[in-house]
C-alpha cells in the first residue's frame, strides 16, 4: 500500500508539471490603472487658486512692464550726463615771407607752419527744468499708462473670480442634478413595474405601458445629460484653475445674508447706489483709459500752443579762455538747461573771458499750425465726450445690476416658499402609507419632487449670490 500511494503521488506530480509550466509561461494580467481618488473641492479652494489663472498671470505681467516703464521714467528726471571729445592732427610746410627794413634790407619772418595735435575733451550735464520738459510730459504718459494697468488688472481678476465661481456653482448644481435624475429614474421604474402588474392583472392598457416605458427612457436620458453636464462643468473649472478635478465634488452651498432684501445688501456693503457708483466710475478701467486719452490729449494740445506762442529762444553762457572753459544753456521751448567743461588738449594762453548770448526766432503767420491747435482742439472734446459716455455706462451697469439683484434675492424667497410645500406633499405621502391609504409609489413621487424643488431652491440661491458677487465686481471688486 505505501508503495502504491508513493506510486500515485508521482504520477500526479509529473500531470500538473505542464500546467505549471503553462502558467509560469503566460503573460501577466494587464494591471488597471487606479481611477483618481474623489477629493472636495470647497468654493474657497477655488478661489484660492486664482493666481494660476491664465488672464490673472497675463494682467500681473503687464502691471509689472508698466511699473517698469513708470521707474524709467522716473530715472530720466535726473540729470543726463555725457563726457566727450575731439582731436585732430594736421601737418603743414613752412613758409616764409620777407619784409624790408631800412635800407640794409633785413629780412624777418612773415610766418610759420609747423605740425601738432588739436582737439578737447568736455563734459556736459542737462536736466528738464521747465514743467513741459519731455522728460516731465514722459513720466506723468507712463503714470497713467501705471493706472490703466492696475485698472485692468483689477478687472481681469475681478473676471476671473467670477468665472470661478459661475463654473463652481454650476458644478455643484450639476450634481444636485444628477441626485433628482437618480430619484425621477426610480419612481419611473417603480411606475413602470406597477403598470405591468395591473397590465398582467387586465386593469391596465398596453397604451399605458408603453407611457411608463417613455417616462422611464427619458429619466434615463435626464440622469446621462445630468452626468455629461457635471464632466462638462468639472472640465470648465479645471481649464480656468489649471488643476485636474476629474475627481472632484462640490459640497459649498451658495452663501446668502439671511435678509434677501435691500437690507441684507446693506449687511454686505452694497446698500448705498451711490457710492457703488463712485466706486465704479473710479475703478473702471473703460473710464481710465477715457481719462487718459483725455489727458494725452489735452498735452499735446498745451504743447501745440505753447509752440505757437513762445519763441524759440537760446540763451547761453561761457567763461574761460577761447575755446574751453565752463558754459550753460537754456532752451525755452524744450525746457531744459545744460552746464558743461570744455578742456582743450593744447595749450591756451589766451586770458579767461566771459560772454554771454541770446538767440531766438518767432512765428508770426503760420496756418498749418493753427490748423494742428484746431485739429487737437476737436479731438479733446471727443476725449471729453467719451469720457462722459464711460462714466455714464459704469453707473448704469451698476445700477442695473442691483435691481437684478434685488429680484434674484425675491425669486429666492419664492423658490423656498415651493420647497416648503414640496416637504409637506411628502410628509402626507409618508403618512397616507403608513395608514394604508397610499402607496410607495405614490412616496417615491413626492420624494422626486421634493428633491426637484430642492434643487430649484439651491439654483436660484445660487444665481442671487452670483448676482450679488457681480453688484460687487461691477463696483470695481472688493475695497
Amino acid at each position: 500500500m505505501r508503495r502504491l500511494a508513493l506510486t500515485l503521488a508521482l504520477l500526479l506530480g509529473a500531470a500538473s508539471l505542464p500546467e505549471a509550466a503553462a502558467q509560469s509561461a503566460s503573460p501577466p494580467a494587464p494591471t488597471t490603472q487606479a481611477a483618481p481618488a474623489a477629493t472636495s473641492l470647497t468654493l474657497a479652494d477655488a478661489l484660492a487658486r486664482l493666481s494660476s489663472a491664465p488672464q490673472v498671470v497675463q494682467a500681473n505681467l503687464a502691471l509689472s512692464r508698466a511699473q517698469r516703464d513708470l521707474d524709467a521714467a522716473q530715472a530720466g528726471l535726473s540729470l543726463n550726463v555725457t563726457v566727450g571729445g575731439n582731436a585732430s592732427y594736421s601737418s603743414a610746410a613752412a613758409s616764409a615771407g620777407s619784409t624790408g627794413t631800412g635800407s640794409g634790407g633785413t629780412s624777418g619772418s612773415g610766418g610759420s607752419g609747423g605740425s601738432g595735435l588739436n582737439g578737447s575733451l568736455n563734459l556736459k550735464a542737462t536736466a528738464g527744468v521747465l514743467p513741459w520738459a519731455s522728460n516731465r510730459t514722459a513720466l506723468a504718459a507712463a503714470q497713467r499708462s501705471l493706472n490703466y494697468a492696475k485698472a485692468v488688472r483689477q478687472e481681469n481678476i475681478n473676471t476671473a473670480r467670477s468665472n470661478v465661481v459661475q463654473q463652481y456653482q454650476s458644478a455643484y448644481l450639476s450634481q444636485l442634478d444628477l441626485q433628482v435624475a437618480a430619484q425621477n429614474l426610480q419612481s419611473a421604474q417603480q411606475t413602470l413595474s406597477a403598470v405591468q402588474l395591473q397590465r398582467s392583472q387586465q386593469n391596465a392598457t398596453q397604451e399605458s405601458e408603453l407611457q411608463a416605458q417613455a417616462s422611464l427612457q427619458t429619466a434615463q436620458a435626464s440622469q446621462q445629460a445630468a452626468r455629461t453636464a457635471l464632466d462638462t462643468a468639472r472640465r470648465s473649472l479645471s481649464a480656468t484653475l489649471g488643476t485636474d478635478l476629474s475627481a472632484a465634488t462640490f459640497g459649498s452651498a451658495p452663501d446668502l445674508p439671511s435678509s434677501l432684501d435691500a437690507a441684507g445688501l446693506t449687511g454686505l456693503g452694497l446698500g448705498d447706489v451711490n457710492a457703488l457708483v463712485a466706486q465704479a466710475i473710479a475703478n473702471s478701467s473703460d473710464v481710465v483709459q477715457a481719462q487718459n486719452t483725455l489727458a494725452s490729449a489735452q498735452d499735446t494740445l498745451e504743447q501745440q500752443q505753447r509752440d505757437r506762442s513762445l519763441p524759440d529762444l537760446t540763451l547761453s553762457a561761457n567763461y574761460g579762455p577761447g575755446g574751453g572753459g565752463l558754459g550753460a544753456g537754456l532752451s525755452l521751448k524744450d525746457g531744459t538747461a545744460n552746464v558743461g567743461y570744455t578742456q582743450p588738449l593744447n595749450a591756451n594762453s589766451a586770458a579767461s573771458s566771459l560772454s554771454l548770448s541770446v538767440s531766438g526766432s518767432y512765428t508770426i503767420y503760420g496756418p498749418a499750425a493753427n490748423a494742428q491747435i484746431a485739429s487737437t482742439q476737436a479731438q479733446v472734446s471727443q476725449a471729453e465726450l467719451s469720457l462722459t459716455l464711460a462714466r455714464q455706462t459704469a453707473e448704469l451697469g451698476v445700477r442695473q445690476q442691483y435691481g437684478d439683484t434685488l429680484t434674484a434675492l425675491g425669486a429666492v424667497t419664492a423658490k423656498v416658499t415651493l420647497q416648503q410645500r414640496a416637504d409637506v406633499a411628502l410628509q402626507t405621502a409618508q403618512a397616507r402609507l403608513a395608514a394604508g391609504t397610499g402607496t410607495q409609489n405614490d412616496v417615491t413621487s413626492a420624494q422626486a419632487a421634493d428633491a426637484q424643488a430642492q434643487r430649484d431652491t439651491q439654483a436660484a440661491r445660487t444665481a442671487a449670490a452670483l448676482s450679488i458677487l457681480k453688484l460687487q465686481l461691477a463696483a470695481g471688486g472688493p475695497q
